[in-house]
């Protein structure tokens, strides 16, 4: 191993102000600090991005605590959930198309019953009640499609 002891931890552990940076960023963390400080508790999940501009998403929750003394600090659990994130945006845009598929299919389905239906109000409109035998078929054909709606809505 080549340098200095302070340039041989540099390499291994990344000083503060390398993993805080940009400002903005930087800010940020100082803001769940304070929060910390004064509330006891802060739990952010945030993108950050790294000196070597890769992005991880990190769970992080610092804690308030009091030593012998009486003075405050607080601790720091970092969790990087970016794999986790990763499978959430997944799973909800597989769920928003399946939203969208089972519209559709419900749409292209109801559609044609729906008709069906309709016109069989009309065809019972303009049988002569006295064709009993055509008024009941018609009535069972119409019970069938009602169902077979119902049915369809349920599902989807």
């Amino acid at each position: 191993m080549t340098g200095t002891p302070s340039e041989s931890k540099r390499r291994h552990v990344p000083p503060v102000e390398r993993i805080l940076t940009p400002c903005a960023q930087a800010d940020r963390f100082l803001d769940d600090d304070k929060k910390a400080f004064s509330q006891g508790l802060s739990e952010v999940i945030e993108t950050i991005v790294f000196p070597d501009g890769i992005k991880r998403t990190l769970l992080t929750k610092k804690i308030r605590f009091e030593d012998a003394r009486n003075e405050a600090f607080i601790l720091c659990i970092g969790r990087d959930i970016t794999k986790l994130k990763e499978v959430e945006n997944e799973l909800t845009k597989a769920n928003t198309e399946l939203e969208e598929f089972a519209y559709r299919t419900s749409h292209d389905l109801r559609s044609p019953l729906v008709s069906s239906i309709g016109l069989l109000d009309y065809i019972e409109q303009e049988i002569p009640r006295d064709h009993e035998r055509l008024n009941k078929s018609v009535g069972i054909v119409k019970k069938s499609l009602v169902g077979l709606d119902t049915l369809v809505a349920d599902i989807l």
